[in-house]
């Protein structure tokens, strides 16, 4: 039922995707944890890197905004529900299927984010590029040892916001 329920919500965002011509330009998909929007610092920011790129798919679990991304041909919302890798799997293999992407990128603030980048990752064989902003594995503890540590081990590219989230 909650898969039902997020291709459900999705509809526009399925369309779109697989409309798109799968042999023209690979997807930039970026996995962020709430919409890109100017109402939060990572949603500006994410905006500024991706927002003049044509071929961008947004992928987010949550929506605590207005519920609209502002870049991309197409928002995916994953209906502010907490999926298990088998559901994520399951998901993007099937609506995903046939599309190229250049890399997913991975804006993480807890494990569902991150999860959601690696699985998308693993079924397209695409480059993971991660850029941690938030601390939410060595104090706040929203994303576990397991999965960041699969995140930092699978990249093909790590960034984080400062010095000190570096050597944590």
């Amino acid at each position: 039922p909650s898969l039902a329920r997020v291709i459900d919500v999705n509809a526009d965002a399925w369309k779109a995707v697989f409309e798109r011509d799968k042999d023209g330009e690979p997807i930039t998909i970026v996995v962020t944890h709430n919409e890109i929007n100017g109402a939060h610092g990572t949603g500006v920011l994410v905006r500024r890197l991706f927002g003049e790129l044509d071929s961008v798919l947004t992928i987010r679990p949550w929506s605590s905004f207005d519920n609209k991304d502002r870049i991309g041909f197409a928002n995916i919302w994953l209906g502010n529900t907490a999926l298990t890798d088998q559901q994520l799997y399951r998901l993007f293999s099937f609506l995903l299927a046939g599309q190229k992407a250049r890399c997913v990128v991975v804006v993480p603030y807890d494990d569902l984010d991150l999860r959601v980048g690696l699985r998308i990752s693993e079924i397209l064989s695409s480059p993971l590029a991660l850029y941690v902003m938030d601390d939410n594995n060595v104090i706040a503890r929203s994303t576990s040892d397991r999965t960041m540590h699969k995140a930092v081990q699978t990249a093909a590219i790590r960034f984080v916001i400062s010095t000190e989230m570096r050597q944590a």
